[in-house]
């Protein structure tokens, strides 16, 4: 059996204990269940702003945000990370290669001696650009056995414009190295493919944790900041991110003056309209978010149209379905298979006649459908995919 033979090293594109539950995340919980043993390295915090900016993601006060320490939990240990400066990221800082440096010895330091105890081959799991040049050298003193790069959304997901040519650079050396690459959505392929024609690449969409959404959703009461909002509520879980359509939300909020429209999760100083109907409730720890979510009437997935909309998978739509509740979305390439299941719109005009139809919807055979696609479509059944690539690999 795989879970035997190997150990996983986690290159996270978030703090593991961060509000927003990632796709790595995800991953690594399905695997911790499955008996595999994990290290799971956080991303470090941007600045020492990011404390205060973000304060709800990072647990234990500033000291530990400062000198973060190593943990064990069952199956996994954490290696949170000490503050950066956001110059640190850029291509050309010696700052930069400064603190890289600094925090390959770190990581080396506080895992090699677990690794040796362990005599376990390790497979590297990479999820973001920035980590490649710190994996290539813990690689070079611990060998992995096998190197996974999780290509899960276009990479100007996770950069701004000048940080691009560097992490565009740092994309290609992984894409170039890696034993095999995941993608989340299909149009992600040809980008990879021109880098690389023999790329070992193999589609792992998202998935949700359905049995901790039907525990934590079904049937739950309203969250008390929405027992007091007018029905119905119109809603929106995720980071307003610039690649979401914040007009049409407003759109929305204009089109039903009766409704709540309501957003949970980080601004990123998007600035959004005040309208008397138009709700920001802020982050939520994840525990709560089925209970959002189940006293939604309709969820929306209002991305922009662009080439970051085209090869990204929500992961929101799959925690909406396992709720089986009516999703009004954009026209995403990777929610075509969900036709029968959602709303899907090429216009403001259809999304606002879109949430209309999800309204005035009254079929619970289709709520029954959507929550049976999402059990078939659960990080569980991910994982057993994503073993059965690496078996297959490993042949």
């Amino acid at each position: 059996m795989l879970r035997k033979r190997f150990d996983w090293l986690i290159f996270g594109p978030l703090p593991y204990e961060h509000l927003f539950r990632s796709r790595a995340r995800a991953l690594v919980e399905e695997l911790r269940k499955k008996g595999f043993f994990l290290y799971y390295l956080d991303f470090p915090p941007a600045s020492f702003f990011q404390y205060f900016k973000d304060r709800i993601s990072y647990k234990g006060g500033l000291l530990n945000f400062l000198f973060p320490k190593m943990r064990n939990l069952p199956g996994l240990t954490n290696l949170p990370q000490p503050p950066i400066f956001p110059a640190l990221r850029y291509e050309t800082d010696l700052t930069r290669k400064v603190y890289q440096s600094f925090l390959t010895r770190r990581i080396l330091k506080l895992f090699s001696p677990i690794a040796r105890r362990r005599n376990r081959p390790v497979i590297g799991f990479l999820s973001l650009p920035w980590w490649f040049e710190i994996a290539a050298k813990i690689d070079r003193v611990l060998g992995f056995h096998l190197l996974i790069y999780d290509c899960a959304d276009d990479i100007r997901v996770f950069c701004n414009e000048r940080q691009f040519p560097y992490y565009y650079r740092l994309h290609k050396c992984l894409i170039e190295k890696a034993d095999l690459i995941l993608i989340s959505a299909e149009r992600l392929r040809k980008d990879i493919a021109r880098i690389r024609p023999d790329a070992p690449i193999k589609y792992l969409p998202n998935g949700v944790d359905f049995d901790f959404f039907v525990k934590n959703g079904l049937n739950a009461s309203p969250p008390p900041d929405l027992e007091k909002l007018p029905r119905p509520i119109i809603g929106f879980v995720g980071a307003l991110f610039p690649w979401i359509d914040i007009n049409l939300i407003v759109s929305t909020a204009q089109s039903f003056p009766k409704a709540s429209i309501v957003l949970i999760g980080l601004t990123h100083g998007i600035k959004i309209p005040s309208l008397s109907n138009l709700h920001l409730l802020g982050p939520r720890p994840y525990l709560v978010i089925p209970a959002y979510i189940n006293n939604f009437d309709v969820c929306l997935i209002p991305f922009v149209a662009g080439s970051i909309a085209d090869k990204v998978d929500p992961l929101k739509v799959y925690e909406y379905l396992t709720l089986g509740k009516p999703v009004v979305a954009c026209h995403l390439p990777e929610l075509e298979k969900m036709r029968d299941l959602i709303y899907l719109t090429d216009n403001e005009k259809d999304f606002i006649d879109g949430i209309r139809m999800a309204l005035a919807e009254k079929d619970e055979g289709l709520k029954e459908k959507r929550m049976e696609y999402a059990r078939e479509n659960s990080w569980g059944m991910r994982v057993e995919k994503l073993l059965a690539i690496i078996e297959d690999k490993l042949r």
